[in-house]
């Protein structure tokens, strides 16, 4: 029994026109808006992490000027109770 393949004739070899030239074409015109605005999107991503990148730092500064506002008070209350300022009742 002869295979389905086997009993068609290859156009293409014999200089028919099997293939059908319009799908490369139709594939490329849906594609290529797509991949114009994929690459946009892609640019505002890149802009947009480059602005969540410095605001990050931003508050990075400001959370370590709190720690060392928050030490410094720590130490503070820790002395004055040391000075026997903590036990008074008024």
């Amino acid at each position: 029994m002869q295979s389905l393949a086997a009993s068609r004739p290859n156009l293409w070899e014999a200089g028919g026109c099997d293939v059908n030239w319009w799908v490369p074409l139709l594939v490329a015109v849906i594609t290529g808006p797509v991949v114009v605005l994929l690459q946009m999107l892609r640019n505002e991503n890149t802009t947009q992490h480059a602005e969540s990148r410095e605001l990050l730092h931003h508050m990075i500064i400001k959370v370590d000027d709190i720690h060392d506002d928050v030490t410094e008070l720590k130490d503070d209350f820790k002395q004055h109770i040391k000075d026997g300022h903590g036990n008074q009742v008024g």
